[in-house]
């Protein structure tokens, strides 16, 4: 199946309002490229729209393939919510560690941390404290930084309390 075939299949599952989205989603995310390229995307992304069982080989694998990438990213943008947000945060802090911003992951953990107590998902607030630890191992030992990690400790033996609780119901 190549990406025409993939990218019609994929449209014609939509709901209405997923469509609407995407058409708006990409609009605005194409104004951005070369007037040339974005062209050829809103062409292809009209006639997949349009008429999607007509779609002819004519349009350069480049051009489907970015049609395509754009549609799964606008429909994950669509369907985000506090737990696809604190697993995006996550993400990022990982790289932003590997790039050295420790003060920037920090940041971005405390907001997961909000999102994911949000959610009562304690999988994912064990994670993010397990991260927080790791951040925090990088800093000197003082008697402030070893009452944090008393603190992330007695944190995650609290969730692992809650998830035995939980199980045993």
């Amino acid at each position: 199946m190549n990406y025409a075939q993939k990218t019609a299949a994929l449209f014609s599952q939509l709901s209405a309002s997923e469509k609407g989205y995407l058409k708006k989603f990409f609009k605005t995310r194409i104004t951005v490229l070369s007037p040339k390229k974005a062209e050829q995307l809103n062409d292809f992304f009209t006639l997949v729209e349009t008429s999607p069982e007509a779609l002819p080989g004519g349009f350069a694998v480049d051009v489907q393939k970015d049609v395509f990438d754009l549609m799964v990213f606008g429909l994950e943008e669509y369907h985000k919510n506090s737990t696809t947000q604190a697993r995006s945060y996550i993400n990022q802090v990982e790289i932003l560690l590997e790039k050295s911003i420790n003060s920037q992951g920090e940041k971005l953990l405390a907001k997961a941390k909000k999102l994911a107590r949000k959610e009562a998902n304690y999988e994912m607030l064990y994670e993010i404290i397990e991260w927080q630890v790791a951040i925090h191992s990088l800093k000197p030992p003082t008697e402030k930084n070893i009452k944090i990690f008393d603190d992330y400790f007695g944190e995650l033996k609290e969730l692992v309390e809650k998830q035995i609780k939980i199980a045993g119901n």
